[in-house]
């Protein structure tokens, strides 16, 4: 069963008194009568429908984000190992393990309280990882090569013109910075499995992407939440989270695909807060997976590589939008 697969496998359990809140709901949703019934029909079927290309691109997101948020929490050798990361179950082509992250440290209370939230993330990514390729099995992709160096977020945020072109930016060096350098990530992948979702048919790729969809928008809105509160003694990071949102909405094209942090006017004349990344209708905004590669490449041009990935990504979904 694929809910018990995904507990069983793995370790995030360093530091954690079992699974949390949210971690226990979404492996409640997955292990239920529903997959109980379809599961061995979902393994069989998955490979051969229009859900393995989606499914493969999200494993790339997968790989991308929770390699960051276990090594920013845990430290050395935890980001995902060679066994979770190769192409196929067992046999396929070896992944590229995730090279220079570093472990953040959390010195004082106040900063505990936050790692203590981004480590529910962390662990929520690593069974995430694992059930999507419980559900790819054979068809799951290999991890590319992936630049966690400070001078991949450095080079978004100078191109959002969040930071002068001088600067340099470095997500490891304190708490703060680590939760700006999930927010870069976790929102763009957010936003990627809204999209992601409209296009599900299996019905257990429907159910799963449908909780993991619901814990990444809760996710991003803790971490802007947490960043809103820093923002009362460091008013830059509204601003900086402003830029960032901005360019990422525009590279991608047209369509609105983010918002910033800062306060906004509301049509009745009120202030409001804008934690949650919606639309005027309350929901959730959205972009493609080739959007999304414009995002991660850095480009708005069709291209296959760049950013974050250096030698691109595999599967059917592999170049960016021409906007």
């Amino acid at each position: 069963m694929i809910a018990k697969a995904m507990i069983d496998e793995g370790a995030p359990a360093v530091g954690d008194g079992g699974l949390s809140g949210r971690r226990a709901a979404l492996g409640a949703l997955l292990g239920g009568a529903m997959l109980a019934g379809l599961a061995a029909k979902a393994r069989a079927d998955v490979s051969s429908s229009v859900d393995t290309v989606p499914l493969q691109f999200a494993l790339h997101l997968q790989y991308l984000v929770t390699n960051y948020l276990q090594f920013v929490i845990y430290g050395d050798n935890r980001q995902l190992p060679a066994q979770y990361i190769r192409a196929g179950e067992i046999y396929g082509d070896a992944g590229v393990i995730a090279a220079n992250l570093q472990q953040v440290k959390f010195p004082n209370q106040a900063d505990r309280v936050l790692q203590n939230c981004i480590q529910e993330i962390a662990d929520e990514h690593w069974y995430q990882t694992l059930t999507i390729r419980g559900m790819l099995r054979g068809d799951s992709v290999a991890q590319s090569e992936i630049d966690y160096r400070p001078s991949a977020f450095t080079a978004m945020l100078q191109l959002a013109g969040a930071i002068g072109p001088d600067e340099q930016f470095s997500p490891y060096a304190s708490p703060t910075n680590c939760l700006i350098g999930a927010e870069m990530l976790l929102s763009v992948q957010a936003s990627a499995y809204a999209s992601i979702l409209a296009d599900m048919t299996n019905p257990i790729a429907m159910a799963m992407m449908s909780s993991m969809a619901a814990t990444l928008a809760s996710s991003v809105t803790s971490v802007r939440s947490m960043l809103y509160d820093l923002s009362a003694q460091t008013p830059a990071i509204l601003t900086m989270l402003d830029k960032l949102a901005a360019w990422r909405d525009a590279i991608d094209g047209t369509a609105i695909t983010d918002r910033g942090l800062s306060p906004a006017m509301q049509a009745d004349g009120q202030i409001a807060t804008r934690l949650t990344v919606t639309d005027a209708n309350g929901l959730y905004l959205t972009r493609t997976p080739q959007q999304v590669l414009n995002v991660l490449f850095m480009t708005s041009s069709a291209a296959t590589a760049g950013g974050f990935f250096p030698k691109g990504i595999s599967g059917g979904i592999v170049r960016s939008a021409a906007n």
